[in-house]
């Protein structure tokens, strides 16, 4: 699928840094990709020594992705044998937090909103 330049620009401003640590002896590791349903939409073969990954927010066949939440894991495997399966983590730009009956809601960059009790780690923005 091509892409025009305006969904291509769209779609590398929106690329996702997600962070997972892959088992010491994989030799072969999946990042899987599922939509708000817990549905798999797509499953990207990755360096079994890398900890961070980049996903452009499309399906398989190369298509943006409608804007919603997502979550990524990542697989290690060691001779085809599952090892472990492990939630990555992504960071994103608080850009408001407000009070809403007794619990800290953010605003992520991108309009996405969060309870603060979701949050697992921070780090310092740019």
């Amino acid at each position: 699928t091509k892409l025009t330049k305006e969904a291509r620009e769209k779609a590398l401003a929106e690329l996702k840094k997600l962070f997972a640590n892959p088992e010491d002896t994989a030799d072969k590791a999946v990042l899987v990709i599922k939509d708000a349903e817990g549905t798999v939409i797509d499953r990207i073969t990755v360096s079994a020594t890398e900890k961070e990954f980049t996903w452009a927010g499309m399906d398989e066949s190369g298509n943006p992705l409608p804007s919603g939440n997502y979550s990524a894991s990542l697989e290690s495997y060691k001779d085809g044998k599952l090892l472990s399966d492990k939630p990555a983590s992504v960071y994103s730009r608080v850009v408001e937090a407000q009070v809403s009956e007794g619990t800290i809601i953010l605003k992520l960059e991108g309009g996405t909103v969060i309870s603060a009790r979701d949050v697992t780690a921070v780090r310092a923005g740019a």
